[in-house]
This record gives structure tokens, sequence and C-alpha cells, in this order.
């Protein structure tokens, strides 16, 4: 079940998705988009963190437990199966740029 963010809380989302945003935006959503980072960026800012998973985010584990990388040295991701992951890399990078000092990620 999607369940839509409750008043006050943000909405992060891909920049490239500018029509999404416009609409969702006109429903009344606090859509904020973010301006794209490499993959391996989002990724290496990531291993920054202490990260907390719900036991009850399967499709969130089996990401985290199944990332494919093209080299040996971890330097290249492959971009594929990783959509939670996406969106919990921009919505870090998002609240890390605009200074926030704690938040909660719901993926």
């Amino acid at each position: 079940m999607i369940s839509l963010p409750k008043a006050g809380e943000n909405l992060i989302a891909d920049s490239a998705g500018t029509r999404t945003i416009f609409d969702l935006k006109n429903l009344g959503l606090n859509i904020k988009p973010v301006k794209k980072p490499r993959i391996i960026d989002r990724i290496k800012f990531i291993w920054d963190f202490d990260l907390i998973i719900d036991p009850e985010s399967y499709d969130l584990e089996r990401e985290l437990n199944t990332y494919v990388w093209l080299d040996k040295k971890g330097e290249i991701p492959i971009d594929e199966d990783n959509h939670l992951l996406d969106a919990g890399g921009y919505a870090t990078y998002y609240f890390n740029q605009n200074d926030s000092e704690s938040y909660v990620i719901k993926t």
C-alpha cells in the first residue's frame, strides 16, 4: 500500500521528473526536487551513515544484500534493481545539502 506524506512532510523527487513534480505540487504536496548525484557518489555518501532498516523492509534488505558491482574494486556499480537505494540516496543527499540536522527517510 502506498501512503502519501502527511502535512508538512517533505517528499523528495528525482529532479528529472519535472512534470511529475509539477503535478504533485499542484495536488498540495510539499515536494522538493534533488539534483541527481552520480550513483557512486550517493553510495559513498550513504556509507558514512549508520543505517537502521525496519525488519519489515524486505525489498530494501534484498536490494542491500544483492547489490552488484561491475568491478572488484567496488568503484563501478551496476544500475539495476536499486530503486529503494536510489530513493534513500536522493533524500539523504537533499537533506545534507539543505543543512538538516536529523531526518527519517521512508522508502
